[in-house]
């Protein structure tokens, strides 16, 4: 379907543009980016949906798109053209802005009042603009304000009012016939009012504000369109100030007057608005960020350390650069006040050729640490050097030469001396104290460097996990060794390599003996939380382990994410996503990081910050399949079936017909009633549980497409699904794929069964 749409509205384009790449889009229309092949510049091309576009005026659409067109003004992206393609589908195009929405921006949490301050200023400057030329924008959010060149820019100007004009024929809001987001919606737009004006964008301003301020939309436990338009009818956000102490009381004012129910009792237009604006605070001199998530922490004190280069031409040194790197991460993550990104991460660009800048950008990294190693018999020479990533020059460099009769003495020192020098350099502080060596000898921690190294990849995890299982036996007071077995073996279980009956008790076991022999492994601390909640489901037992393990080392993004998903299955979600977006943020390229952020929020049911994570995902990684399920399953979330079904047809052909994207599709067919295809889907997971481990809850497929469905065969499944201890159980009381189960009497003793603590 997606092929076929460009291929059309690449021929109604004609040779002035060149289809480029999709973006994606929202409810209302698909999004390319194209080239203006006369002018050589990028350009914006949305079209509209099919839903949208059926019985719509394409004269009328026309007409109100040439009002929008009007508006030229700086924090205003204007539009350029209008038409409709071959099938008669209304599009229009804009120029493409560089950076990031303010969606993205906010997903790394709430923003400094200062570059919220500078953010307002511009959207309020967008609104008053345009109120004088008389165009409301009706749909002011988060998701249509971009962030670009040190300013804000408002899009869609008007395209609200087009599409109602010319009688789109789905409602925006499946509510009535107003138009907007339900999120953003002022109570008298909600009620389908005719005489909505300016106003109403300034409600809307005023839930964007509260939202930039507080980091979370004010009625954010508000899930469906119904409810969140009752919000705004009858419930009074709750006051700036008591969210966060650091908001100026003039600001918080005058967010609480946007946010009156009367049209009347708020300010008079979006120019009194900018004015008091401008009396609160001076304008601050900081440009304003445009990077997305993860980039926002180059303000900060991050630092990436790359792998050291092993120069000496012998593979089998390798180990011991890739050793001595860690080491040093390791170090330095434990400095008070300077964040260090993630192994994962770092080791990305492990044999690659990348300006330091690069790297700053895509992990969003002030600061990089790159050096080399060569090992010449018994001589060593480790070069370092920290590079300043946003400016793009060195800050500081040394060279250490060394004689190699002692390992772990070496790596003691050269990692004290780099920890010195970055300590002063980047924290103004003296050295922390260095860590003891580690009870091994050289060659068994050779071994373990090996294993470690190899434990990565789960192609080569057998032949890691025999490393470090030698490891253990020859140095039984080494912890690390049954830490990273533990974590080893979390893996294993997860991606199915091992049955959760064997797989859990060991993870239990290697992690005790690391903890009986260092009680401060943090590793083993998160390996143990993990197998008590996804195993043993004991809620009050795992998260004890997960807090202490992010006590001992607050950059483990490993930790951070999967407490974030724990946090999620009892309901405490805001918590849970900021720290899956902190984890994110310190591990950017780890592929595990992004699905723990998308359960997260897909299950906060935050569906919109989901679909902004798997686009960056689908952009960054094309082939990583869970960004399209994660996808799907939000799509289907909000009512876009057909949308959601074109999502897992990808994830299915990009994951090699994995059982869950397989069971996600077939629900997807039968929400669209095609339920002849998703009982193909089912036959075909019968049949490989004949041979293979199935899930029984992607099995539930078959009666539930079943004419007509069997409510009885499916909690049969659910039965045994509970008595495999499926992992996916600790989510019952949130997953929102579950939501036509929860009126039946026995889901809820399924949940009692689990012990969730649905209280909490």
């Amino acid at each position: 379907m997606t092929d076929l749409l460009r291929d059309r509205l690449q021929s109604s384009l004609g040779d002035a543009y060149a289809l480029e790449r999709e973006l994606g889009g929202g409810g209302m229309s698909r999004v390319f980016v194209a080239e203006d092949v006369a002018l050589g510049r990028r350009i914006v091309v949305k079209v509209l949906a099919p839903s949208l576009a059926e019985g719509l005026s394409a004269a009328r659409f026309a007409r109100e798109m040439r009002l929008a067109a009007r508006l030229q003004h700086p924090n205003i992206v204007p539009v350029l053209a209008a038409g409709t393609n071959l099938d008669g589908l209304p599009y229009y195009t804009m120029p493409f802005i560089a950076g990031a929405s303010l969606r993205e921006r906010l997903v790394a949490g709430p923003l400094p009042v200062a570059e919220a301050m500078v953010i307002l200023r511009d959207v309020a400057r967008a609104l008053a603009y345009a109120h004088a030329e008389g165009v409301v924008h009706r749909d002011v959010k988060p998701e249509n304000v971009l962030l670009s060149g040190g300013a804000a820019v408002v899009t869609d100007f008007g395209i609200a009012k087009a599409l109602s004009a010319a009688g789109a024929a789905a409602p925006l809001t499946q509510v009535g016939m107003a138009v907007g987001t339900p999120a953003y919606m002022a109570p008298e737009q909600a009620l389908g009012q005719d005489d909505v004006d300016h106003r109403a964008d300034l409600y809307a301003f005023g839930l964007l504000a509260w939202e930039a301020l507080a980091g979370r939309h004010p009625f954010a436990d508000r899930t469906t369109a119904l409810a969140l338009i009752g919000a705004h009818l009858t419930q009074v956000p709750a006051p700036l100030a008591a969210v966060r102490a650091d908001v100026p009381d003039a600001l918080a004012a005058l967010v609480a007057s946007c946010l009156a129910k009367e049209p009347a009792d708020r300010p008079d237009d979006a120019s009194a608005l900018l004015r008091a604006l401008d009396g609160i605070t001076p304008a601050p001199a900081a440009a304003l960020s445009t990077a997305t998530p993860p980039d926002h922490g180059r303000t900060a004190r991050t630092l990436a350390v790359l792998p050291l280069v092993n120069t000496s031409g012998d593979p089998e040194d390798e180990h011991f650069s890739d050793g001595l790197t860690e080491e040093i991460l390791n170090a330095l993550g434990k400095l008070a006040g300077l964040r260090v990104m993630a192994r994962t991460s770092s080791f990305a660009f492990k044999g690659r050729r990348v300006d330091v800048r690069a790297v700053g950008e895509q992990l969003g990294a002030r600061y990089v640490l790159e050096g080399s190693v060569r090992r010449s018999g018994t001589r060593l020479r480790i070069s370092a050097q920290l590079s300043d990533a946003a400016e793009g020059h060195q800050l500081w460099s040394e060279r250490y030469d060394r004689e190699m009769r002692d390992v772990f003495a070496v790596q003691d020192e050269i990692t004290a001396a780099i920890r010195e020098a970055l300590s002063e350099r980047l924290l103004g502080i003296g050295p922390s104290p260095a860590a003891p060596p580690p009870a091994i000898d050289p060659a068994t921690y050779e071994l373990f460097l090996r294993g470690r190294r190899l434990i990565d990849g789960l192609e080569s995890t057998e032949r890691g996990v025999a490393l470090l299982e030698a490891v253990g036996r020859r140095a039984p007071g080494f912890a690390p060794a049954y830490a990273e077995l533990a974590a080893a073996y979390v893996v294993r279980v997860f991606y199915g390599f091992l049955a959760p009956e064997d797989g859990w008790p060991l993870v239990r076991s290697l992690a005790e003996r690391a903890l009986a022999v260092d009680p401060g492994c943090a590793k083993a601390h998160w390996a143990l939380a993990e197998a008590a909640f996804y195993w043993e489901w004991d809620w009050a037992g795992a998260e004890p382990h997960y807090r202490t393990a992010l006590a001992l080392d607050p950059n483990d993004a490993d930790a951070l994410s999967s407490y974030g998903v724990f946090l999620t299955s009892t309901r405490r979600f805001d918590e849970a996503v900021r720290l899956s977006m902190q984890a994110l943020a310190l591990d950017p390229l780890n592929p595990s990081q992004l699905v723990r952020a998308m359960i997260c929020t897909t299950l906060a049911r935050r569906f919109d910050e989901t679909l902004a994570l798997c686009g960056r995902a689908i952009e960054r990684m094309p082939e990583f399949p869970e960004s399209y399920r994660w996808q799907g399953l939000s799509l289907l979330a909000l009512g876009r079936v057909e949308e959601s079904i074109a999502a897992f047809t990808i994830a299915v052909q990009v994951s090699g017909r994995n059982v869950w994207a397989l069971y996600d599709h077939g629900l997807a067919l039968v929400a669209a009633g095609r339920a002849a295809e998703a009982r193909e889907i089912a036959a075909e997971l019968d049949a490989r549980a004949l041979r293979e481990p199935v899930p029984a809850l992607a099995r539930t497929l078959g009666p539930l497409c079943a004419e007509p469905p069997d409510p009885d065969g499916v909690f049969h499944l659910l039965d045994l699904w509970y008595e495999q201890r499926g992992f996916w159980l600790v989510m019952l009381a949130v997953d929102p794929v579950l939501d036509w189960l929860r009126e039946d009497s026995r889901f809820t003793d399924l949940i009692a069964r689990v012990g969730i603590p649905v209280s909490s």
